[in-house]
């Protein structure tokens, strides 16, 4: 009796040790399997489901974890939220050396452009900075600025060694304090949107407007279809 009695619990034992466990469920899908609802059939109404599977994966909105941690929804942010103190909006989930993760600051995609067309701009004389139309307030931070030009020289007087130089100011006024500088050493009348790029950093908000001067030049500085066309594009970095 007592042999009878020590087998039937050694094989009560092998089937706990091996069976399914379900809660809300007589039909476990995995070794643990909860079903909040109590409403799962086979594959439907498995959103509020916990499924863990015999290789360790555990899916939650789902009975067929693909990952260690697989989690489903439906609705955007219903999935998953860590709230630690260093959320907040449009950080980006890392992690340090050992995969603990938090919430940073990361690079904002912010962008933008300011665009100018001056019909019949005329720019004459030889280290005269000139207004033309490009003005805009960026916010503290890192930029990537790009800055594009089209002209055209009417003059015949062109001659090698003339530039034509674009100023960066902080401010609208000539006064403002010179932020970048760019210059491209002119090798023929018509240029096509010369790009100009740079780096800068801004410890606060800042007024930026930029101006045009050309040097060493005898003549006139107009462009192709009677307009001086500027671009200034910026993205935010950090």
């Amino acid at each position: 009796m007592k042999k009878s009695l020590l087998f039937l619990l050694m094989l009560l034992a092998c089937t706990i040790a091996y069976g399914q466990v379900g809660v809300n469920t007589e039909s476990p899908q995995g070794v643990f399997h909860i079903d909040a609802q109590k409403n799962t059939n086979g594959n439907t109404n498995i959103a509020d489901d916990i499924v863990v599977k015999a290789n360790g994966n555990v899916g939650i909105g789902t009975n067929d974890p693909q990952a260690k941690v697989d989690i489903r929804s439906t609705t955007q942010g219903g999935g998953f939220r860590l709230q630690d103190g260093t959320q907040g909006t449009n950080r980006t989930l890392t992690s340090d050396a050992n995969g603990n993760a938090f919430w940073k600051a990361g690079a904002s995609l912010l962008s933008g452009m300011v665009y100018s067309s001056k019909p019949d701009f005329i720019l004459t004389g030889i280290n005269v900075l000139t207004d033309i139309g490009i003005q805009t307030t960026l916010s503290k931070g890192t930029y990537l600025i790009n800055f594009k030009v089209s002209y055209f020289m009417i003059d015949g007087s062109l001659q090698e060694g003339d530039y034509h130089h674009l100023y960066f100011k902080e401010g609208s006024s000539l006064a403002g304090a010179e932020i970048a500088h760019f210059h491209d050493g002119v090798r023929n009348a018509y240029r096509d949107y010369p790009s100009y790029s740079k780096i800068i950093k801004f410890t606060e908000d800042t007024t930026l407007k930029a101006w045009v001067m050309w040097t060493k030049a005898g003549g006139q500085l107009l462009t192709d279809k009677d307009s001086y066309s500027t671009y200034l594009e910026w993205i935010k970095l950090e």
